[in-house]
């Protein structure tokens, strides 16, 4: 198989397919599946002038034509743009003052200067020729069964102040010891930096009713403006608290989302100066919501049985587990599961509602439902959770 090279301008390039000379719908080919944003961030590209991905084509013995073997979908956006089938969004991060300029224009309504770059953008088309019948399917497959990043490999290219202060949080929270056989998980494909991300964005805004979503985290890290240091700080304190939790435990398998959440509760007990109530007693608190949790049983403990029955308890666990491996970040899921967290350890230490860190409307939201949870009704925990579990109230801390 011979691959050459060549880098023919975008005007050249949509002469081709005009001219059906290069084939965008091969039979293994899948349809034009692309959002119109991630056309718009196509577009956005090729007016500042950036990197594209190679394109690969698949010269045909009988006509010397060409089928495109990977890249259908920048080129379908590139003919379709240059056929005034969409505008310019003038708006994508980081923010352009040239590009913002042509927001909501046509490929004809450009100024002549921004269509002559559009034009005269060149693409790296990567040309097979000379091979076996099964060489461009096993190409083809390769290509597309790369590795993709997460989201937080993606948000490490934001270089600027939000990024350095995530490193030096992961830095800290590994030096303490937070490794795969201490916490259930690696940082592979980053997963602390994530979780941290999410950590410092929850201590910032004091607000779980707010989805964090990974445009809105990366959009945190585009900003040149750092987490302020009473932010910081407390995310540090954060990770050192929960680590001595942690060493009190034996192993403890979390996985992000359970991680954030213990994460979550130790910064609220740290922020409203309670964080003594945490380690008041040896109780390993993770251990024993966790050992319980994969039982689904509250062992009878007499602690809990001030908060509510031990059916309950076992219906609220089980909850816990099943937003903790769905619907991981929806809001209802990251306050089930925060609300639980309260309620267990509030039990377990034997602590009265009234010295809980809680805010005016958590703590009567917080005894709303534990009264129902405690009434022996004939509603299950969940149904109680959802009709009593003020989400507005419970969420802002």
């Amino acid at each position: 198989m011979k691959l050459s090279p060549s880098d023919p301008d975008i005007d050249t390039v949509i002469k081709r397919i005009t001219q059906k000379d290069l084939n965008l719908q091969p039979d293994f080919q899948r349809g034009e599946v692309w959002s119109i944003n991630k056309k718009r961030k196509l577009i956005d590209s090729v007016l500042r002038n950036w990197y594209i991905p190679p394109i690969h084509t698949i010269v045909i013995p009988e006509t010397n034509k060409q089928d495109v073997l990977d890249g259908q979908q920048r080129l379908a956006t590139i003919r379709d743009f240059a056929k005034n089938r969409f505008t310019v969004d003038g708006y994508i991060a980081p923010l352009s003052n040239e590009i913002t300029k042509l927001h909501d224009m046509y490929y004809e309504q450009l100024p002549d200067d921004k269509r002559r770059i559009f034009d005269n953008f060149t693409l790296r088309i990567i040309r097979i020729s000379d091979y076996a019948p099964e060489e461009p399917g096993e190409l083809f497959y390769r290509l597309n069964t790369l590795t993709s990043i997460t989201a937080a490999e993606q948000r490490n290219a934001f270089y600027g102040p939000v990024r350095n202060q995530v490193k030096n949080l992961r830095d800290a929270f590994e030096s303490l010891g937070s490794s795969q056989e201490t916490i259930g998980f690696s940082n592979a494909r980053m997963a602390y930096d994530d979780v941290l991300s999410k950590l410092l964005c929850t201590i910032e805004t004091r607000d779980l009713t707010k989805k964090l979503t990974a445009g809105s985290i990366s959009d945190r890290f585009r900003s040149d403006v750092e987490f302020s240091t009473d932010v910081f700080d407390l995310a540090t304190k954060t990770i050192t608290a929960f680590t001595e939790l942690r060493k009190k435990s034996q192993t403890v398998r979390h996985n992000k989302a359970s991680l954030l959440s213990w994460m979550i509760l130790v910064a609220t007990y740290i922020s409203e100066q309670k964080i003594g109530n945490l380690f008041s007693t040896n109780i390993p608190l993770l251990e024993m919501f966790e050992s319980k949790r994969s039982k689904l049983q509250a062992n009878n403990n007499e602690a809990l049985e001030f908060y509510a029955p031990i059916p309950t308890w076992s219906e609220l666990l089980s909850i816990y587990t099943d937003r903790s491996t769905s619907r991981v970040s929806d809001v209802s899921s990251v306050i089930y599961r925060d609300f639980i967290l309260n309620f267990f350890v509030a039990a377990e230490l034997g602590i009265k509602p009234a010295e809980l860190p809680f805010t005016n409307k958590r703590a009567t939201t917080f005894e709303a439902v534990k009264l129902k949870l405690a009434s022996q009704t004939l509603e299950s925990a969940e149904e109680i959770l959802e009709t009593y579990l003020n989400l507005e109230a419970w969420g802002r801390f």
